[in-house]
């Protein structure tokens, strides 16, 4: 409004990492200001992305109804930039301004690393193709003088950078995912947890999983540090079973002490391995008492992340990454969760794994989720296995609430009539939620892999109806 004010009327959006947010001050320019031109600059790396993780070719796409010019600028030298430049379409006035090459730090102070000469030989060709040119970080007088000296020569060729192909661009790649095909049989498939052990001992863990396979297991989900306590890496345990075992995994990924480089380089690593799907959680936060020497790195929430991996099926993966979320059916404001859950659909989440349903609460929230979300849900089944099992989960354990009547009727039961009894009451559970899931997520208390194989097999002889 100030420069409005002012007279103003042309606006540089620079250095931008999504198109968005910018949506309100452009409808404000247009309303206040007529005739203003508006140019809105994106900050790429070189694999493409912006740092929120958005593909730069969807951001012009996005931003070219709202904008009488693009840009990019920063984070790459003109190489880089004119690399990029290649790979692109646009039909608005483009400008172009990188830096002045690569970024060193000496003492205390950053520096780059072209020379003017360089800097002008190399970005001076993108005006053959009427792009505008200039620089960002590092650029000095001396390299806009030294671009302009070559813009005024006549011997530079014309057709240094070729035109892109016009079929050029990112193709989706959709093959069938076969934890997906899971939910086209008749019988409803079994997801189950396999927490991963704290030391690099994975033997007992890689039995474990064997004998959860052949009790009918369809497919071991390992979960990310949980409750922000660290553990063998899901992604590499995930790719070692899948391997050794021949077992569908699906590693949990935490947003939480990955930045965007780490996501990139496991979902990578994952899908070289043969595992094409991941669930996608923000992450428990480092326990308090950890803070000190334990720094947490949050640079996505699960949304974001699930929308970074469409983008590296997009870009980068030969055989695309299935995604999948989580749903808090225990929530006490349920309202938001459904609102999350749906920005996780639009995000690219194909399957919800729900907290366990052990309460009304949670039964009648999962009604709510099959009516209005539209994906695949899993109904989460948590057999407790004591009274003090009970409690402390009702107590200590964020987003699982249990009837209160549960924990009494544990109270002296030894541990095989104690068992007995979560086989009955996980049976009881999954008749109830039957007709309101896809199939089933059961949860894995104390590495009890017997009980669970007895659950899945009471599960598969007895009709949920």
């Amino acid at each position: 409004d100030g420069f409005a004010a002012c007279g103003v009327n042309r606006f540089l959006f620079e250095t931008q990492a999504e198109f968005a947010p910018l949506r309100p001050a452009i409808d404000r320019i247009r309303e206040t200001v007529p005739g203003a031109q508006i140019v809105v600059s994106f900050a790429v790396e070189a694999d493409g992305l912006t740092r929120a993780g958005l593909e730069v070719q969807l951001l012009f796409e996005e931003a070219t109804p709202l904008v009488d010019g693009l840009g990019l600028n920063c984070l790459q030298g003109p190489a880089g930039m004119v690399k990029l430049v290649e790979s692109l379409h646009w039909d608005r006035p483009l400008v172009v301004r990188p830096n002045a090459g690569s970024p060193s730090v000496t003492g205390h102070r950053m520096t780059f690393t072209a020379q003017p000469d360089y800097f002008a030989q190399v970005l001076a060709p993108l005006c053959a193709r009427g792009i505008s040119v200039g620089g960002c970080c590092g650029t000095t007088p001396e390299h806009i003088q030294a671009l302009s000296r070559y813009l005024d020569q006549a011997d530079w060729q014309q057709d240094d950078l070729p035109e892109p192909e016009k079929d050029a661009g990112f193709v989706k790649r959709c093959p069938d995912n076969a934890v997906m095909a899971l939910f086209e049989r008749e019988s409803k498939p079994m997801f189950v947890e396999a927490d991963p052990p704290a030391t690099d001992d994975v033997l007992p863990w890689l039995a474990a999983v064997k004998r959860l396979k052949n009790a009918g297991a369809d497919v071991i989900t390992v979960s990310d540090n949980p409750v922000g306590r660290p553990r063998a890496d899901s992604c590499m345990l995930s790719a070692l079973a899948a391997s050794q075992e021949d077992m569908l995994m699906l590693p949990h990924i935490a947003c939480r002490d990955k930045n965007r480089n780490a996501i990139r380089s496991l979902v990578t690593g994952l899908s070289a391995f043969g595992v094409h799907q991941c669930l996608v959680v923000t992450g428990d936060p480092v326990c308090e008492e950890d803070r000190s020497e334990v720094r947490q790195v949050y640079n996505f929430n699960s949304r974001r992340l699930a929308a970074y991996i469409q983008v590296l099926n997009e870009t980068v993966l030969q055989t695309p990454m299935c995604v999948m979320g989580a749903l808090n059916v225990n929530a006490r404001n349920f309202d938001i969760q459904l609102r999350l859950a749906k920005e996780k659909i639009a995000n690219g989440v194909q399957v919800l794994l729900t907290q366990p349903v052990l309460s009304e609460r949670g039964l009648e929230n999962l009604k709510r989720a099959h009516e209005e979300l539209d994906c695949r849900i899993l109904a989460g089944i948590f057999p407790v296995v004591s009274e003090r099992n009970a409690l402390y989960l009702q107590n200590e354990v964020s987003g699982i609430e249990l009837d209160e009547r549960i924990s009494g009727l544990y109270a002296g039961l030894n541990r095989e009539e104690a068992e007995d009894l979560a086989l009955r009451l996980s049976l009881d559970v999954m008749r109830a939620v039957d007709a309101y899931c896809d199939g089933w997520y059961i949860m894995m208390p104390f590495r009890r892999t017997q009980l669970v194989a007895r659950i899945m097999g009471a599960a598969t002889d007895t009709d949920m109806g």
